[in-house]
């Protein structure tokens, strides 16, 4: 991803939407910039990969994810304890949702639209932007990512419907890994043709 320089600072608040078992973006706004990092994300692999990189610090051990873009944490223990990690997803609505299991060969993420043909799923839950927002008692979001398995276009429906204050929405349309023909192509020039309507300036793409 690609930010402004010098745009954050540690009073800066950060919503990284979507962990999985990468969290070293997340993890390198903290080091960088000292922000204020809050990572949503109700899906096992994403608890447990967090809970993994917890105890290996604490252990004062290094953790190394990827295989052909190999990377090691350099997160210290007290910087990793001050990431809020919220174990709610991100959606349209306050709910329950089905999460289903991905059918394919090393992929663990589960998504709200993705792998439906596998008819395996979790239940999770999840809520509105807005709403999280509130909880946590914060008006305006300096930056947001959003790595979510399809479930993007929904989000970015419900950032704009809402007018909320977010300075930089950081997106990965996941459907070009996953695509089957060409529609997922009108979907991402529909959803960023939205956020531009809603002021927003494509910085890089």
């Amino acid at each position: 991803y690609f930010i402004p320089t010098d745009f954050l600072k540690s009073d800066s608040i950060c919503y990284c939407i979507g962990a999985g078992e990468d969290i070293s973006f997340d993890t390198e706004l903290k080091i960088l910039y000292d922000a204020q990092i809050y990572i949503f994300d109700p899906a096992p692999e994403g608890i447990e990969h967090f809970k993994k990189l917890v105890d290996a610090t604490a252990r004062g051990e290094k953790l190394s994810i990827g295989k052909k873009q190999p990377f090691t944490y350099r997160i210290t223990a007290t910087q990793l304890s001050q990431i809020t990690y919220i174990d709610v997803g991100v959606w349209e609505k306050e709910a329950i949702l089905k999460f289903y299991e991905p059918d394919l060969e090393n992929y663990v993420s589960h998504s709200v639209h993705l792998f439906k043909d596998s008819g395996k799923f979790i239940e999770a839950p999840v809520d509105r932007l807005k709403n999280l927002m509130k909880k946590q008692n914060h008006s305006a979001v300096d930056l947001v990512k959003i790595e979510i398995e399809g479930a993007e276009y929904t989000v970015i429906d419900t950032i704009i419907e809402d007018k909320l204050d977010i300075k930089i929405i950081l997106v990965e349309f996941d459907e070009v890994y996953h695509m089957k023909g060409f529609k997922h192509l009108f979907r991402i020039k529909n959803s960023t043709n939205k956020l531009r309507k809603a002021g927003y300036v494509l910085a890089h793409s």
